[in-house]
């Protein structure tokens, strides 16, 4: 019932850097150049297939695997979102920036990855939650998107589909196989 609302974000890089290098290989020492493209801010946008009251408070956790999210533990990063676009005609869309913090930006890496959750806390007459609670927990939409790449061969957008659960799980690396 819950993806019903919202079934993937997508992560827009706006500030990376990208680092080339050239290697030499075999006896004819043919040399060939490769990229690396790290990731640190993010326009995130978020399609909702029916009407959300989004003039809410947006609750958001981010969590930085510096290894990877099936190698890393997370580590928690306090953040400010932008909501860079809430026109009340076009409820059906949230648009918000992300950046990571210029003190864990050393830390990225081609093989990093970011947990990005969001909650939606309503502030209308009926309080309207999303995702719902579960048993009087609060649960995330989240998903999980590249910090890096060695070759960005299939563009630099990332569409992630989102996962559902309460931060506890959503952090675990088997949500994500």
């Amino acid at each position: 019932f819950d993806l019903l609302v919202c079934t993937s974000m997508k992560f827009i890089p706006e500030k990376s850097q990208t680092t080339y290098s050239s290697s030499n290989a075999g006896m004819a020492m043919i040399s060939y150049t490769h990229s690396t493209v790290k990731y640190y801010s993010f326009r995130i946008e978020m399609q909702f297939m029916q009407f959300l009251e989004i003039d809410s408070h947006i609750d958001h956790q981010a969590f930085l695997y510096v290894k990877g999210v099936k190698k890393g533990k997370p580590i928690f990063l306090s953040t400010i979102i932008e909501r860079i676009h809430n026109n009340v005609e076009a409820a059906k869309e949230l648009i918000i920036r992300f950046s990571i913090p210029k003190s864990y930006q050393k830390k990225v890496s081609p093989i990093s990855d970011l947990l990005f959750a969001v909650r939606i806390n309503g502030e209308t007459k009926d309080k309207t939650v999303f995702p719902f609670n579960d048993k009087g927990e609060q649960r995330y939409m989240g998903t999980i998107a590249d910090l890096g790449t060695f070759s960005p061969i299939f563009g630099l957008n990332q569409t992630e589909k989102i996962k559902i659960g309460n931060l506890e799980e959503l952090k675990q690396a088997k949500t994500w196989q």
